[in-house]
């Protein structure tokens, strides 16, 4: 089929190669983590931009942790979406964190005193 998904590969890509998704819909974009329990490695594809540009800033930080191994491409060689590999460790699953007031309280109390230690700093450079 012509207009069938096709996924090239080349020896080496960086977080340049990887550029927003279009003309995928919503209700189409979507992420896949496959982890076997015998390998070290993740296998990520996706086709959602806030993932690609999350995964985009992962590889710009830590390019030895993730790969980019495939763009899928469209007919027309526009990527459709992307297949990505980590180390299985950077994979979490996480409950949110709740925090009571008192601890909101003790937080906006550090981000404070941090701020006017950071003014009092810029001070003395001056």
């Amino acid at each position: 089929m012509a207009n069938e998904n096709k996924a090239t590969t080349v020896a080496k890509y960086t977080a340049n190669d990887v550029v927003a998704i279009k003309g995928v819909s919503l209700e189409e974009q979507e992420t896949t983590v496959q982890m076997s329990r015998t390998e070290d490695v993740a296998h990520v594809w996706t086709s959602n931009n806030v993932s690609v540009t999350k995964i985009k800033k992962l590889m710009e930080r830590a390019p030895d942790q993730w790969k980019l191994v495939k763009i899928s491409t469209n007919a027309a060689g526009e990527p459709v979406g992307y297949f990505f590999e980590c180390p299985k460790k950077l994979v979490s699953f996480r409950t949110p964190r709740v925090y009571d007031e008192n601890d909101k309280a003790a937080i906006v109390a550090r981000l404070a005193s941090g701020r006017v230690k950071n003014d009092a700093d810029n001070e003395d450079d001056e």
